[in-house]
């Protein structure tokens, strides 16, 4: 059963290498890592077209809320209890209508944005696809740069419209959470590429 106050989403744009936020979280945070397995290299599971769950994510709007819980669910083992668990994918900013449809069902759930300081993103989304047995694209090049500057700028209007606390902003976290995320994004910001991190929560 999901606990939506302890869902993270986990949303960033092909090629901006966010598994590394979702390691870093899991490694500090009390997490339901049932979803890592040899079959993900434990690094857990990537929600979206061309992985092994959450092929219907492309368009949400087509989506129940029952619907997509049963799938972001199938990966793990049990009930979520009091754990977060990190809910990945490149798809969500695909089109402003699936965030928002995100925004609207888990009002109470955890968003985090991130956003690489890459001057490629084709070329480390390619790194990934050689390297992560679970993904397979037949996209174009061109295709997958399509998708990478429509997801940039989905995200960032959806931040503008709805994110109120950003850039390490840690009042209302410490007040809600046992354990402060966003300074653990700030200290991993301090060693990493990460440019900007804004955090959702009503």
């Amino acid at each position: 059963m999901i606990n939506e106050a302890k869902t993270i989403f986990l949303i960033a744009s092909m090629g901006d290498r966010f598994g590394v936020i979702a390691d870093t979280l899991t490694g500090r945070l009390k997490t339901d890592n049932t979803d890592r397995d040899s079959s993900n290299n434990n690094k857990g599971a990537f929600f979206g077209p061309y992985n092994k769950f959450g092929n219907q994510f492309e368009d949400l709007t087509a989506l129940t809320k029952d619907e997509f819980i049963a799938e972001i669910e199938r990966p793990f083992d049990g009930d979520q209890g009091d754990r977060y668990r990190v809910i990945k994918s490149n798809i969500f900013g695909k089109t402003p209508e699936n965030l928002a449809w995100l925004g609207t069902n888990f009002p109470n759930s955890i968003f985090i944005f991130a956003n690489y300081n890459y001057n490629n993103n084709l070329a480390q989304f390619k790194e990934r696809v050689a390297s992560y047995p679970n993904f397979s694209c037949d996209l174009s090049d061109s295709d997958v740069e399509s998708l990478i500057r429509a997801s940039k700028a989905n995200i960032k209007s959806f931040i503008q419209d709805n994110v109120t606390y950003d850039n390490y902003d840690t009042d209302f976290l410490s007040s809600n959470h046992d354990v402060d995320i966003v300074s653990i994004l700030t200290d991993l910001k301090q060693n990493s590429k990460i440019q900007d991190f804004y955090v959702k929560h009503n």
